[in-house]
């Protein structure tokens, strides 16, 4: 950085820097340092026009606890989620204090790490943020406007997402899930299910896959399902599915001359949600 003629500062709580009408506060690290180069990571809320922004590093449920104990966090716009939405950080406590509009996971995609956590995933749901992740959604702009309007803006990379949330005050019953091969996950508050038209389909014919997604047993709507279908020999794409006010979202190929006997696996992914169904074509 010194080559290239930046500066750089140390920073720590209490420290704060402005541009313009834009205002970022440190609120951590703390001025003594632990030994814990996450705990220690800094933690910084941008507030402007009304509007605030809150950074939480890589901190985990201990700096958390340190920073409700202090009184420093308040309701904010943007979440950005710490770490990655490891398991070890974004308490529910925390959330509370919190309470994010929306919550914004930076994560790359297929990461070794398994992050974000599902606990950590049902927990920001559980809040009522609105959840935009980048190993779905690609790059994610949050556009800011003066009647306090907060509109996020997707640069898609890998898939659409529609952010809807229609609720239904009828719960679904289990029978209210087409097809066969029914396969369902529980995630905390979040339950995923896949199925397919014909677990056992002629080659040549065609197969849909259905997709369900419920949150407190409430069908969501308007959400993008994404689907790889595994062949034997290639991977085929299935995305035009949205989710319809009873929560399920289909799509549907054609199997062509699919090897008979061999299982093809279907993945299935909701609104950064997935789950496996599969079918065995016969001659």
């Amino acid at each position: 950085m010194t080559d290239r003629g930046i500066n750089s500062y140390t920073t720590q709580v209490g420290d704060f820097y402005t541009w313009d009408t834009l205002t970022a506060t440190i609120l951590n690290p703390q001025e003594t340092l632990t030994d814990n180069e996450n705990e220690d990571s800094i933690v910084m809320n941008i507030s402007f026009s009304g509007h605030h922004i809150l950074y939480a590093g890589d901190i985990g449920f201990s700096t958390e606890s340190l920073l409700i104990n202090q009184g420093v966090l308040s309701n904010v716009d943007v979440l950005k989620v710490a770490h990655h939405g490891s398991a070890y950080s974004t308490s529910s406590e925390f959330l509370n204090a919190v309470a994010p509009q929306n919550a914004l996971i930076s994560v790359g995609k297929n990461n070794s790490y398994g992050h974000p956590n599902d606990d950590t995933l049902s927990r920001l749901i559980a809040s009522g943020a609105d959840l935009h992740r980048t190993d779905i959604d690609g790059d994610i702009d949050f556009l800011f406007s003066e009647n306090s309007q907060v509109n996020p803006f997707v640069e898609t990379i890998f898939i659409p997402l529609v952010f809807v949330n229609h609720t239904s005050s009828a719960p679904p019953s289990p029978s209210s899930m087409p097809g066969e091969n029914i396969q369902c996950k529980t995630i905390g508050q979040v339950e995923i299910c896949a199925s397919v038209s014909n677990a056992n389909p002629p080659k040549y014919s065609h197969v849909t896959v259905y997709g369900r997604l419920l949150i407190n047993n409430v069908p969501q709507s308007g959400k993008s399902m994404t689907t790889s279908w595994h062949y034997k020999t290639t991977t085929s794409y299935c995305n035009e599915g949205v989710t319809e006010s009873n929560g399920i979202a289909n799509c549907h190929r054609n199997i062509s001359g699919a090897t008979a006997g061999y299982k093809v696996n279907i993945d299935v992914t909701i609104d950064g949600y997935s789950i496996q169904t599969s079918f065995t074509p016969t001659n």
